[in-house]
């Protein structure tokens, strides 16, 4: 029985290298029990003007974690708990974790999700197709690309879509596994 979700985006450099995560506990009546910004202090973003920028103004109020094994045992704690869902809006997330944990040689995270992003399609529900002109539409602030801001705005939307017209088991998606790896050059012999 699910008992919280867990709203969760990504931000990432060559699609998979996922340099910061935030994330918002909540139950299922959507009251938040624990957000958190995380961030890989071992992704070098020094040189990219756009990630360099996102840490150094959200550094202060992040959890800094030294490695990618730390930052996955971390989150998966979370992520995996029996009575958590996770809620994204798409699927890259999922992606870019799963190839992430392909590349250090960790199991992948498998399971189900709800994708705001599909929900919204599959019931062609009233809402814009993107995070930013779903805040609009909502009236919730929203700072794109600063990933709790992400993950408050999905929040908002589940919430918004589960009043209108409920939140059921077929909206359940399945987590993405892909084959090949997106980032290849974290790991050139990877090529498949």
């Amino acid at each position: 029985m699910i008992k919280h979700y867990l709203f969760w985006d990504t931000e990432r450099i060559r699609n998979t290298k996922i340099y910061m995560l935030a994330y918002i506990l909540t139950d299922c009546d959507f009251n938040v029990l624990r957000s958190e910004i995380l961030i890989d202090s071992s992704i070098d973003v020094s040189k990219r003007h756009s990630p360099r920028r996102k840490v150094e103004a959200l550094k202060a109020q992040a959890n800094i974690l030294t490695s990618f094994n730390s930052f996955a045992k971390y989150f998966l704690n979370i992520l995996c708990d029996e009575d958590t869902i996770g809620v994204c809006f798409g699927t890259e997330d999922y992606i870019a974790l799963n190839d992430q944990l392909k590349i250090h040689n960790c199991p992948i995270v498998e399971g189900q999700f709800f994708d705001v992003e599909d929900i919204v399609k599959k019931h062609s529900l009233a809402l814009p197709s993107n995070l930013t002109n779903i805040a609009k539409y909502l009236g919730v602030q929203h700072d794109p690309h600063n990933p709790l801001s992400d993950s408050s705005v999905t929040m908002t939307a589940f919430r918004h879509v589960a009043m209108e017209k409920g939140i059921s088991i077929e909206d359940i998606s399945k987590i993405p596994n892909k084959t090949k790896i997106l980032d290849i050059t974290v790991n050139p012999s990877n090529t498949q």
